[in-house]
């Protein structure tokens, strides 16, 4: 799957708890899903206290043998807990926080920051930190949320996975997107 530059994310329908994407390429052939997991209590206390305030995890899975890519955490804000992205084997591998311009910033397996969102309505652009060079775009409408990674990175899986996480967060996770 991260072999693309570019990736369509369709929402799928029929889940009875949590959300279900399809993830495709420009063309749109399938490269794997994006699942969300919520226990059921988490599924009972939403309701009252809200998607934001309660832990998540969203589940990356390649298409060709259902294969788990990565797994991103959300400890929830009503803990005071940030996001985490975990490669197959549970280790971390990076991680999202709040930027002060109320989007993402896309942190490394130490902590430091590799690109951070800049973000305008619906449309959005991932840029290197410190450098600020473009790494990618971001686009989401009604139906999908396209990702568009720069062709520089072709050599760079985690950075993709890294880029893919935080737009799949931005679009469809954050409350206020």
């Amino acid at each position: 799957m991260l072999e693309r530059d570019t990736f369509i994310v369709h929402p799928s329908e029929g889940r009875e708890r949590g959300r279900s994407f399809a993830i495709m390429d420009d063309e749109g052939e399938p490269l794997g899903r994006a699942v969300e997991v919520v226990t059921f209590w988490i599924s009972l206390l939403r309701p009252l206290l809200g998607r934001k305030a309660l832990p998540y995890r969203i589940v990356l899975r390649e298409r060709l043998d259902d294969s788990l890519l990565a797994v991103i955490c959300h400890g929830g804000d009503l803990l005071g807990m940030g996001i985490e992205l975990l490669d197959s084997q549970g280790e971390a591998i990076g991680g999202f926080s709040r930027s002060k311009s109320g989007g993402l910033t896309i942190l490394d397996a130490q902590g430091h920051d590799v690109a951070t969102s800049e973000c305008s309505a619906s449309l959005g652009r991932w840029v290197s930190c410190p450098e600020g060079i473009e790494l990618g775009t971001f686009l989401r409408d009604s139906r999908s949320l396209k990702v568009q990674i720069h062709g520089d990175l072709a050599d760079q899986p985690l950075t993709k996975l890294l880029l893919l996480s935080g737009s799949l967060t931005m679009g469809y996770f954050m409350p206020d997107r």
